[in-house]
C-alpha cells in the first residue's frame, strides 16, 4: 500500500504492479479479456470497447491498459524490387543490416553451465550513428560487396507501429487488462466486467472472445483436479467397502466429508487468510483425516455390538469412548499447525487444517452417530 501510494503521488505516469506473496505464475494482469483475430484495426476497436467497460467500474479495478502497449516510431525502408535485384540486394540483406546497425544481429550463444548469453554482431559505430546517417548505411550484396541503403530502396519513412504484437495459438490476440483494487474480490470483479462485455460488445465473424489472467489459470487447475476427483472418491469408497464389507457404513462415513467445509470457512475468516492452492491441499488432507475419525467411530460401534449390546446402546457407548481419542488426535494436529500460521507460504493451509479439523471432529462425534442410526433405522 505504501509503495502504490508513493508512486501514484510522485510518478503518476508510471504503471506499477505490486501484490502479496504468490506461489503461482503471476500473469501480466489479474483480469485479461480480449479478442483473437486477424485484422489489427478490428482488434483495437474491440479491445477499446472492453477498456471503456472496465473504466466504468473505478470502484472495482484500476490501471486499465492493453497488452500491446503504446505505438512507437519505426523506421521503414521501402525495398525497391528493380534496384535491389540489379544490385544483388534482397529484403533479408536489408533486414540483417538494419539489425546490425541497431539492436544487433544474433549469430550464436555463449553457454556457461546452465546460463547462456546471445552473441550479437553489432556495428562499431552504432552508438555514434543517427537517423540522418541511415541512408548511407552499408547493405551487403550477393557478391560480398556493400552498397548504401538508399540505392536499394524507393524511400525511407518513419511510421508509428506496435512494438509488441501478441499471439495466442499463432493468431493475433489483443487483451484489455486491469487489476482489482486492494481488498476487492478479483473473481467478483471479473464476473461483473465479463458479463457486461458479453452483453454490450458485438463480436464480428472470424473473431473470438477470450479471457486469460488468473481466471484461465484457476479454471485449468480446477478442471485438472475435478477430472481426477471422481476416481479419488471411488477408490476411497472401494477401500471402505473392503474394510466393512457393506455399503451402508461407507455411505455414512462419506456423508461426513461436507462437514469439513464449515470449519475451513471459519478458520480462514478468523485467521484472515485467503483460500489459495495450498489451502486446497489442506482440504484434501482434511478429507482423509475426517474419514479416519469416522472409521474409528464406526468400527467401535461394531465392536460394541459384537459384545452383545443393543444397537442404540452400542452407538452411545462407542461415541462416549471415542470422543477423547478423536479429539486428542485432532488437537495435537491442530497444535502442530500453530507455527505455520504466520508463514506466507503455508499460513492459509494451516488455518484451513486447524479450522476444518476442529469443527469437523466436533461435528463428527455428534452427526455421525445420528446419521448411523438413521441409515440403520436404530430407534429408542
Amino acid at each position: 500500500d505504501r509503495v502504490n501510494r508513493y508512486v501514484k503521488e510522485n510518478y503518476p505516469n508510471i504503471l506499477i504492479r505490486s501484490s502479496l506473496f504468490k506461489l503461482s505464475p503471476v500473469p501480466e494482469a489479474v483480469i485479461e479479456i480480449g479478442f483473437i483475430g486477424h485484422d489489427i484495426d478490428t482488434l483495437i476497436s474491440l479491445t477499446e470497447k472492453v477498456k471503456n467497460i472496465m473504466m466504468q467500474y473505478p470502484e472495482l479495478v484500476g490501471d486499465v491498459r492493453d497488452n500491446w502497449y503504446n505505438k512507437i516510431p519505426v523506421l521503414k525502408p521501402h525495398y525497391s524490387q528493380a534496384k535491389g535485384q540489379r544490385l544483388g540486394v534482397s529484403r533479408g540483406s536489408i533486414a540483417q543490416s538494419m539489425s546490425i546497425a541497431s539492436t544487433g544481429l544474433p549469430i550464436g550463444e555463449y553457454r556457461q553451465g546452465d546460463q547462456f548469453m546471445p552473441i550479437m554482431l553489432k556495428d562499431d559505430n552504432m552508438d555514434e550513428s543517427s537517423l540522418s546517417d541511415i541512408e548511407n548505411m552499408p547493405v551487403f550484396t550477393s557478391k560480398g560487396t556493400t552498397v548504401p541503403l538508399v540505392q536499394a530502396t524507393d524511400s525511407i519513412s518513419i511510421d508509428y507501429d506496435y512494438f509488441v504484437v501478441r499471439r495466442y495459438n499463432r493468431e493475433r490476440a489483443m487483451l484489455a487488462q486491469c487489476d482489482p483494487l486492494r481488498g476487492v474480490n478479483s473473481m467478483e470483479a471479473f464476473k461483473t466486467i465479463y458479463a457486461q462485455v458479453v452483453k454490450e460488445v458485438q463480436i464480428p465473424d472470424g473473431y473470438k472472445l477470450k479471457f486469460i489472467g488468473e481466471q484461465e489459470s484457476q479454471d485449468d487447475s480446477n478442471k485438472a483436479i475435478a477430472d481426477t476427483m471422481p476416481v479419488t472418491f471411488l477408490l476411497i469408497f472401494i477401500t471402505l467397502l473392503l474394510l466393512f464389507r457393506a455399503y451402508k457404513k461407507p455411505v455414512a462415513i462419506l456423508l461426513m466429508i461436507p462437514l469439513i467445509f464449515i470449519g475451513v470457512v471459519l478458520g480462514l475468516v478468523v485467521m484472515g487468510k485467503m483460500f489459495d492452492f495450498f489451502c486446497m491441499l489442506g482440504v484434501l488432507g482434511l478429507v482423509g483425516m475426517n474419514i479416519k475419525n469416522a472409521i474409528v467411530l464406526v468400527d467401535q460401534i461394531e465392536i460394541e455390538q459384537s459384545e452383545g449390546r443393543e444397537p442404540l446402546d452400542a452407538v452411545i457407548q462407542a461415541t462416549k469412548s471415542r470422543i477423547v481419542p478423536v479429539m486428542m488426535a485432532s488437537g495435537t494436529t491442530i497444535l502442530g499447525m500453530l507455527p505455520l500460521l504466520p508463514d506466507a507460504m503455508f499460513g492459509g493451509m494451516a488455518a484451513t487444517i486447524m479450522g476444518g479439523l476442529l469443527v469437523a471432529s466436533i461435528l463428527t462425534v455428534v452427526v455421525l452417530p445420528v446419521t448411523y442410526c438413521i441409515i440403520f433405522k436404530i430407534r429408542k
